[in-house]
């Protein structure tokens, strides 16, 4: 079956085709720093890292921490579980936050030596 009529069916695609438009750990990385207008510079000093790092994060050439990956969530102000899984979680009208991530008092954890939280 095409999708558009007049298509023939050489031009449609399996369901799995698809998937290849799904976004990657790495880019949704790169969209949760343009979501929180925080740039690689600022990230790489939030966690204590090279601008590098940042680099291979969002390039998919290593995998963040989970304890990188919180702090990333708060830093940008997008759901941790987005950034690990790609789902948007739900979430109760009267517990949504809102979405700035430079809200007054946010403050970010500690991180020691090996990128996990210190303390």
């Amino acid at each position: 079956m095409a999708y558009c009529e007049g298509m023939s069916d050489t031009n449609t695609h399996p369901a799995n085709h698809w998937a290849a438009l799904a976004f990657t750990r790495a880019d949704r990385l790169t969209k949760a720093l343009d979501f929180g207008g925080v740039s690689n510079q600022d990230m790489a000093e939030t966690l204590g890292v090279s601008r590098q790092t940042i680099g291979n994060y969002t390039s998919g050439r290593t995998n963040p921490s989970k304890a990188t990956l919180m702090a990333w969530a708060l830093r940008t102000g997008v759901p941790l579980e987005w950034l690990q899984t790609g789902h948007i979680p739900d979430v109760p009208e009267n517990e949504k936050m809102p979405l700035t991530p430079k809200s007054e008092g946010l403050k970010l954890p500690e991180m020691d030596s090996n990128h996990q939280p210190a303390g």
